[in-house]
């Protein structure tokens, strides 16, 4: 896929799940890297189009408080396998990510897809500090939730981190509407470790 076509593809991606409820303009948008290039939309209500930055060296990108197009660029330097990250803002995972507390898994697919939790990150007046909160955030995981903006997933497809925010939207409802009715079940960590861990080689195995 050429630049341009990268380009016009996440514009696409953007525009659709700005239609559907799944990302807000002034949120933490949607990104893919494409070689030394990072394609990101997003994080203006102004909308000022698809942003293309590279992906080494120093870039700046004043006006936008945090810096969503650097935190992208720094993920996509820190992990190798991440090639798209999305911002989520579907309803529930606002809300879960502003009660301020870590999201364990209910759900199979959560544990398998997402990771043994999704951690809440607080936002901080040094960018370089926030970065590395999410960065570690992500450990072993493919998302975090931040208050007020809601979730932050990374996967290496598309399609891979669209599934990882409805996962997400889906663990955080159960959450949320379980704790109106006394909690629910929750699956254990060495479980939700050792889902995860067979999911992803089974995955690899059929990607390789």
């Amino acid at each position: 896929m050429t630049p341009t076509e990268t380009r016009k593809n996440i514009e696409r991606q953007y525009e659709m799940l700005v239609d559907t409820g799944g990302v807000s303009k002034d949120t933490t948008g949607l990104s893919c890297r494409h070689g030394d290039a990072v394609f990101f939309m997003g994080g203006d209500p102004q909308g000022t189009g698809v942003q293309q930055i590279p992906l080494r060296g120093s870039v700046s990108h004043p006006g936008q408080t945090p810096d969503w197009p650097g935190l992208h660029r720094y993920i996509y330097l820190k992990r190798a396998d991440i090639q798209w990250v999305l911002g989520s803002a579907l309803p529930y995972t606002v809300t879960a990510a502003t009660a301020g507390q870590d999201v364990p898994p209910l759900l199979d697919d959560f544990a398998q897809i997402v990771g043994v939790s999704a951690r809440v990150i607080q936002k901080s007046a040094d960018e370089a500090v926030f970065f590395k909160r999410v960065l570690q955030g992500m450990k072993r995981r493919n998302a975090v939730l931040i208050p007020e903006q809601g979730g932050l997933c990374a996967a290496k497809s598309f399609d891979d981190v669209l599934a990882a925010a409805q996962v997400l939207e889906k663990n955080c409802r159960a959450l949320v509407e379980g704790a109106f009715l006394g909690g629910g079940f929750r699956i254990g960590l060495f479980q939700a470790w050792l889902m995860r861990l067979v999911y992803r080689y089974k995955y690899s195995n059929k990607t390789a």
